[in-house]
């Protein structure tokens, strides 16, 4: 995969193996995408010129290959100190590597012009294979799969004390239980799935797949706590939330000289 040289700082993941097709019959594995396609949302700071500290893990993100990055709104819109950026963390080893040691700045980030809870940028780097986005919205029932960085740990390195960011790569299996639209109070309404699904922090941004054909039907915005009743006891489940397909197809912002995104 080509890119430009590499941005030094400490972060460490574990990736969960597997692998699916894509439409093209391109074998595409789950650790390829969390190298190149799935990536974690940082916000840093410049040190010096070409070096970036960690500040904190925002939330998940991908490209479907050429060029943009997608995320939430909600990631990234808090504003950015003195000498901040947005950033997406790679392994510049690929595959094989222990450690993220390169930082793709996220330029020209904007929310999605409709408010919805999607923001569009530019990396500074191509992937192959390119990811496929559906024709077709996930159905009731059907299986989808989320790819994030949920649960993030700042710490430091206990030899240098450096700023680090302890996070592992993480697959989620569920299913469609709904499709509804998202009317949230001073939000966008938004066509959506809810999902019967673990919603970890950290997840928001994260691609949502179909597994047969292997393709993008949504991106995880948000979580729902949905209230279960048993005998003695009263429980709250966090359910997560997924922006269909349709709101991924009309994107359109300066990273993508105003045109689809896809």
């Amino acid at each position: 995969m080509p890119g430009p040289a590499g941005r030094r700082w400490a972060l460490r993941e574990r990736c969960i193996a597997g692998a699916s097709r894509s439409r093209k019959g391109t074998l595409v594995g789950y650790e390829e995408m969390f190298a190149g396609h799935v990536l974690p949302v940082v916000r840093f700071r410049r040190t010096a010129p070409g070096e970036y500290e960690p500040v904190r893990a925002v939330g998940s993100g991908f490209t479907f290959g050429e060029g943009t990055f997608i995320t939430c709104w909600h990631c990234v819109s808090e504003p950015l100190g003195d000498g901040e950026v947005y950033g997406a963390a790679m392994r510049s080893g690929g595959i094989t590597s222990q450690s993220y040691d390169q930082v793709f700045e996220l330029a020209d980030l904007e929310q999605d012009a409709s408010g919805r809870d999607l923001a569009l940028a530019r990396v500074g780097y191509t992937a192959d294979p390119v990811l496929v986005l559906a024709s077709d919205p996930a159905a009731w029932g059907e299986d989808v799969v989320a790819c994030g960085y949920p649960l993030p740990v700042n710490t430091r390195d206990p030899d240098s004390r450096e700023p680090k960011i302890d996070m592992n790569a993480c697959l989620l299996r569920g299913y469609v239980t709904r499709l509804k639209t998202d009317d949230r109070p001073g939000q966008a309404p938004v066509r959506a799935y809810e999902l019967d699904m673990p919603a970890p922090g950290g997840i928001s941004g994260s691609p949502l797949f179909r597994q047969a054909p292997f393709e993008v039907v949504g991106v995880v915005y948000g979580e729902q706590d949905s209230t279960s009743q048993g005998e003695g006891h009263r429980s709250l489940s966090p359910t997560p939330t997924t922006c269909r397909l349709c709101g991924l197809r009309v994107l359109r912002r300066p990273a993508t000289f105003r045109c689809p995104s896809t």
